[in-house]
């Protein structure tokens, strides 16, 4: 068995090989980001994508939009949905995209870790509007690519991702805990990797690194990372998740107070959320496209 050292360089190496998001993403991502983009402009970029266009449309005349005409164009799904959610929902296609012809794993149910994914991403979502009203914009897909750091382990190093799992099972601790005991790297700090390698918003790569420790993350990120720590527990609690990759499943106090210094999620408050990350499951295109 390799050491430390070595497994880290091993996964480093597969991390830097792997492809970019599309140019269009990325060409997206710097368009939507900047307040003098032209309605006209990001529409015409985003035309060229038979594929994201479609996907667009469809989520700006869907019910979560509660629309009550048909939208036909790009430019006046943009208007509707805002520069912010449609850069959100290429943000993730083009990251799912990316990753999605992984086989099956065994000891690892694919199709859990992409509901937890999206599960994490909308409870994450669901949390900062009541909390960090403004400040939702690229929670969703931090949330919905928490765990990326899981998936080239399951890709790249399956050996290691299992030396994992069972020192996880043995020592009855949390995943990532385990991963800093035999690989001496967590798949947090893994997604950062990933998240810098497709020039995600630094803000997405930072809570990808910190969805577990956000006492450790930068000043002005700890909130956002304290909400996808708590998103990321609620999905556990109700069972939208892989079976004990997380040994507490409730949010702890420390991290619900780094977001709020006088708040707790009491059980009624869970259930509700899970109610809705729930139905957000069922109906996310996503998981249909998967």
């Amino acid at each position: 068995m390799s050491s430390k050292s070595e497994r880290i360089k091993n996964i480093a190496s597969k991390v830097g090989n792997l492809p970019i998001l599309p140019t269009i993403a990325a060409k997206m991502i710097e368009l939507a980001d900047n307040p003098e983009t032209q309605t006209e402009t990001l529409a015409k970029l985003i035309s060229n994508d038979q594929s994201l266009t479609a996907r667009i449309l469809k989520a700006a005349n869907s019910v979560y939009y509660g629309l009550s005409r048909e939208i036909s164009t790009v430019d006046t799904a943009i208007v509707v949905m805002g520069y912010k959610a449609v850069k959100e929902i290429g943000l993730s296609l083009s990251a799912v995209d990316s990753l999605k012809n992984i086989g099956l794993i065994s000891r690892f149910d694919i199709q859990k870790y992409w509901e937890h994914s999206v599960g994490v991403g909308s409870a994450a979502r669901e949390i900062a509007k009541k909390y960090l009203s403004a400040q939702t914009g690229e929670l969703y897909v931090a949330g919905l690519l928490h765990d990326v750091g899981k998936m080239i382990l399951i890709q790249y190093a399956q050996q290691d991702f299992y030396a994992v799992l069972d020192c996880m099972k043995e020592e009855n601790i949390a995943y990532f805990e385990a991963e800093e005991q035999i690989l001496g790297i967590t798949h947090g700090e893994i997604g950062y990797i990933i998240a810098e390698r497709w020039n995600l918003p630094e803000k997405i790569g930072t809570l990808i690194r910190f969805h577990h420790c956000p006492q450790n993350a930068p000043k002005n990120f700890a909130a956002q990372a304290a909400v996808i720590d708590a998103a990321d527990a609620l999905c556990h609690s109700c069972g939208i998740c892989n079976e004990n990759h997380r040994i507490d499943k409730t949010v702890s106090e420390k991290t619900a107070q780094i977001f709020d210094e006088n708040r707790t999620f009491d059980e009624s408050e869970s259930a509700e959320i899970c109610k809705i990350i729930t139905g957000e499951i069922e109906r996310n295109e996503l998981l249909h496209s998967l």
